[in-house]
């Protein structure tokens, strides 16, 4: 069955016009946002939470990244060799290059989201067997472009000026300057 448009129908357009009502305004669908448990909460500010779904990290205004309301760092948790070398990668708190081809490529399950303060992630070493532990890595240099933090530019400053921000990146001083919370 067919739903007829009231609309045009010229007869009740004359009628709604001489009884002086408006038109209601289109509605819309109103998101309502996934909230975290305490427990998550906490787990998200230690370890962080792997992450089983794309959708769930969303990119915000200001190009930084959130999961279900929360901002959040994201970085590679498990790890093995490449070429017969131990390889780090950055961890990234924008939307940068790296991060829209991983989620491009559908490859976001490989990360894991984080809200903790120091730049220590706890990592999954895959080899024989799975060793878990704590390394610090360094915050993607794409990122601090995208971002502009502290003034990086990855054109059109010298490498020396690019380590000196990035060396001195802290995720503390981060979520000063993009709260936690949204």
């Amino acid at each position: 069955m067919k739903l007829l448009d009231f609309l045009d129908d010229p007869t009740l357009t004359e009628l709604r016009l001489r009884m002086g009502a408006r038109l209601v305004p289109k509605f819309t669908r109103l998101e309502i946002p996934e909230l975290l448990s305490a427990i998550e909460l906490s787990v998200l500010a230690e370890e962080g939470i792997a992450l089983s779904d794309l959708d769930l990290v969303k990119v915000e205004n200001d190009d930084t990244l959130s999961f279900k309301g929360y901002r959040v760092a994201i970085y590679i948790r498990d790890h093995g060799l490449v070429r017969d070398e131990q390889t780090l990668p950055a961890f990234h708190v924008a939307f940068c290059p790296t991060v829209a081809a991983m989620k491009d490529n559908k490859r976001l399950y490989r990360y894991a989201v984080t809200q903790q303060e120091d730049d220590h992630f706890v990592m999954n070493w895959i080899g024989d067997h799975t060793t878990q532990f704590s390394q610090r890595l360094t915050v993607c240099q794409r990122c601090l472009s995208i971002l502009k933090w502290d003034g990086f530019d990855l054109i059109h400053m010298s490498k020396e000026e690019q380590f000196s921000i990035l060396f001195s990146f802290a995720l503390n001083a981060y979520y000063e300057r993009y709260p936690k919370k949204l």
